[in-house]
């Protein structure tokens, strides 16, 4: 049987939205909170400069362990909405940009890795929480090349502090 070429893209126009469709349902679906699992959306990432100031002024802090990272933090118990936004500042004493933007990729990841914990327990209790993650002990004099290995258990331990606050 020959198909003209009208019913061919007929049935293949019909065939590519069905696909859309389907993939819009399965989008939908798997993020009905709007924040993947492993992912940090603009949501999730403090942006305004009030928010900073906010932090900086009232927040309270926390080193880890080894006296490489300090988290600054902000609990807002009385907010409507629950989440947890956050912050990355490395100063431009600890080193030159190529080492500071790494430096906060490398906690970026350690949070994105380990965040799942934190983010239930200010769902579940309505909390709102503003942190900042930065370099304390650590610049570049003393440590040329940092990899995420060195950072991570310092992170996990910032965070395990702060839920123990919560």
């Amino acid at each position: 049987m020959v198909h003209s070429s009208k019913q061919s893209e007929a049935l293949s126009n019909s065939q590519t939205h069905n696909i859309v469709v389907e993939k819009e349902s399965l989008a939908e679906s798997s993020c009905d909170k709007g924040l993947k699992q492993f992912g940090l959306s603009k949501k999730e990432k403090i942006k305004s400069k009030k928010e900073f100031d906010l932090v900086y002024s009232t927040g309270e802090f926390f080193l880890s362990p080894s006296q490489k990272l300090k988290a600054l933090f902000l609990i807002d118990r009385t907010s409507g909405s629950a989440g947890v936004k956050t912050a990355y500042a490395v100063s431009r004493k600890a080193g030159n940009a190529v080492w500071r933007n790494r430096i906060k990729r490398l906690l970026r990841e350690s949070y994105r890795l380990n965040k799942k914990p934190i983010t239930e327990i200010c769902e579940s209790k309505m909390i709102h929480l503003l942190l900042v993650f930065s370099v304390y002990g650590i610049n570049q004099r003393k440590n040329k090349k940092i990899l995420l290995r060195e950072i991570m258990p310092d992170v996990v331990d910032l965070m395990n502090s702060l839920r123990a606050k919560l």
